[in-house]
């Protein structure tokens, strides 16, 4: 299995489409990576606006474009809400901290992407 180029670029479109609306002051880059268990993530600097955007390079062929948007949606998403997590970090992170605020990217994703 490895990640198709149309597969990329869905993925990319929609990160574009999402950050362009919800974090227009942002600089960030897409690429493909090897993501572990995840099918995206996403790396950021808070205080300098910048991230990176990664997709599994690992997907397989049949993944659904539907799911693309909504992976890519969830990263953003990830990205409007890294200045609240951000304070969070500066205490402890603990897993009641990423369990809410997956909590609250699911339930965005939810509305937008059913």
């Amino acid at each position: 299995m490895a990640t198709t180029t149309k597969q990329f670029q869905v993925f990319k479109d929609a990160v574009d489409s999402h950050m362009s609306k919800l974090l227009p002051d942002w600089d960030y880059q897409v690429e493909t990576a090897d993501t572990k268990t995840a099918d995206a993530m996403v790396s950021y600097q808070i205080d300098t606006y910048t991230a990176v955007v990664s997709l599994s390079d690992n997907l397989p062929k049949d993944y659904l474009v539907s799911d693309l948007k909504k992976i890519a949606y969830h990263e953003a998403l990830h990205l409007l809400l890294a200045g609240v997590t951000s304070l969070a970090e500066e205490g402890s992170r603990s897993q009641k901290m990423d369990k809410a605020e997956h909590n609250i990217i699911n339930r965005l994703c939810n509305v937008i992407h059913k």
